[in-house]
């Protein structure tokens, strides 16, 4: 395949056991799959060793898929399965078994996911030379939000004690730490970024990013609620504020960064995050909308008077009188006589 060497980094990272229940949710075209697949079997020849773990390779185009199943047939292994099915909405319910052999029925969720996801593709630039032409400031923030979309799915499926490895092709922070961090926010705690920095010792990488600027076709943006931006900027874009006492940081620079001169190869963008427990029922908005619309809506509501000072604005209370009164108010206002009014006469 014209896969590079660095895109065989983040299996790498899941440890993947032949006992696991192993997820690739945006699999096409399937060299990361097939590489999940020999950790699967344990590094023994397919039908020396049936494990007792799986792959379930997703994505979300039909012909995608197809490439998918041509290039992973050639292991000829039991333990792939192929859906088709958009990654932000994988179902997790399986189906009642027909035959008590069968799965039961119930929630499925796995032991490692891998969410490779789709993006802008700017690491591989010295690959893929027609970027150049098609790049532009906004790709990245048009990306973010079907990006965390997907990180989100991959964290509700995964057990708990799991690992989940994040990854892209590219080096926007929006796409890469910005992901992350919204992403361990709206867990609340649940998920948190492993220390992986001594795995793989030889090979070569960068910290992630904890400050960075969000750009549009307007310029650079510092934060979300000062400047003038565009309408695909999101407030999850922009570097988490600092945590509060008592609050455990997020350690992006947990995340690995790959840059192209390590190891002339591509651009690479990978982070490794465990659960610790179960997501939070409701969780917080992913993307900070919810939050700003409802600053937004307390600005709307308050008053500024002449001197600066602030004021709530008093609402129209609904009129409780009797329909009888009403309308005789009605008709004194608007000279328009009613049913239940009387009109004077002149006396000659």
């Amino acid at each position: 395949t014209r896969q590079e060497a660095v895109s065989m980094v983040p299996p790498l990272f899941l440890d993947v056991q032949p006992h696991h229940a192993v997820l690739d949710i945006c699999a096409a075209p399937g060299s990361k799959t097939f590489q999940l697949l020999e950790m699967v079997h344990g590094g023994h020849p397919v039908g020396s060793f049936e494990p007792s773990g799986f792959v379930l390779a997703n994505d979300v185009e039909t012909r995608r898929c197809s490439l998918l199943t041509h290039q992973t047939k050639r292991a000829c292994s039991p333990a792939l399965l192929v859906v088709n099915h958009d990654a932000q909405q994988l179902p997790s319910q399986l189906a009642t078994p027909a035959h008590p052999r069968e799965l039961p029925s119930g929630r499925m969720k796995f032991d490692r996911v891998l969410a490779d996801v789709p993006c802008t593709g700017d690491g591989t630039l010295r690959k893929n030379t027609d970027i150049w032409a098609k790049w532009h400031c906004t790709m990245g923030a048009s990306m973010h939000r079907l990006q965390l979309s997907i990180a989100n799915r991959s964290a509700a499926i995964l057990k708990v004690g799991g690992r989940l490895v994040y990854s892209t092709c590219s080096l926007n922070p929006v796409e890469d730490e910005a992901v992350v961090a919204a992403l361990l926010l709206a867990s609340q705690g649940a998920l948190e970024l492993v220390d992986v920095s001594g795995d793989l010792p030889l090979l070569r990488r960068m910290p992630g990013m904890s400050q960075w600027k969000v750009r549009d076709k307007q310029g650079w943006k510092d934060d979300f609620e000062t400047q003038p931006r565009a309408q695909c900027i999101l407030p999850s874009m922009f570097p988490p504020e600092q945590p509060k006492e008592g609050c455990k940081p997020l350690h992006l620079e947990r995340c690995m960064r790959f840059l192209p001169h390590h190891a002339d190869t591509g651009g690479f963008f990978v982070a490794v995050l465990t659960k610790v427990r179960d997501l939070p029922v409701v969780t917080t908005n992913l993307f900070g909308v919810a939050k700003a619309e409802a600053e937004a809506e307390a600005e709307e509501a308050v008053g500024v008077n002449e001197g600066g000072a602030k004021h709530e604005v008093e609402k129209e209370k609904p009129d409780t009188r009797p329909p009888a009164e009403l309308k005789e108010t009605e008709a004194e206002t608007t000279g328009i006589p009613t049913e239940t009014s009387h009109v004077p006469t002149e006396t000659v």
